[in-house]
């Protein structure tokens, strides 16, 4: 069950989620249906991908680990794939994949000396490229890498 009042919340400050009788899920961005199938689809917004030295130097985009554990439930709960687009405004691409398809590693993030929190990472690589948008056609506002 998907509420409507929940989409967006009094102030327009709250998340849609999916209840059940023993928990609350934040869904992601996008319900997507097509050819009969339904999935779903999280769309994050990078500046650019990082180099990591945990990984051999790789390039690697990331989510919070809350935010990834809540969608691979939304997953098994649904039992519709999650898909993962990172829009990245350095190169104008989107780039997506199926969650389940990403190699992750789970590390704390530290940024200008604060802890962030924990971090799922991923190789940019494991992202193939959807679409690019032309630079004429969209601004980007870009979250943290």
């Amino acid at each position: 069950m998907i509420p409507s009042y929940d989409y967006s919340g009094t102030d327009g400050n709250k998340a849609p989620m999916m209840h059940g009788p023993l928990m609350r899920l934040v869904l992601p961005d996008l319900d997507v249906c097509r050819s009969g199938r339904r999935f779903w689809v999280e769309v994050k917004t990078k500046s650019h991908a990082t180099p990591t030295r945990c990984a051999g130097n790789r390039l690697e985009h990331g989510i919070s680990a809350r935010q990834w554990r809540n969608y691979v439930a939304v997953q098994d709960v649904s039992g519709c794939t999650v898909f993962l687009a990172i829009c990245e405004a350095s190169t104008r691409e989107v780039r997506v994949a199926d969650m389940n398809r990403l190699t992750i590693r789970e590390s704390r993030m530290r940024k200008d000396g604060a802890d962030e929190g924990a971090m799922v990472f991923f190789p940019r690589s494991e992202l193939p490229v959807a679409y690019v948008v032309s630079a004429a056609s969209f601004t980007w506002r870009s979250e943290r890498a």
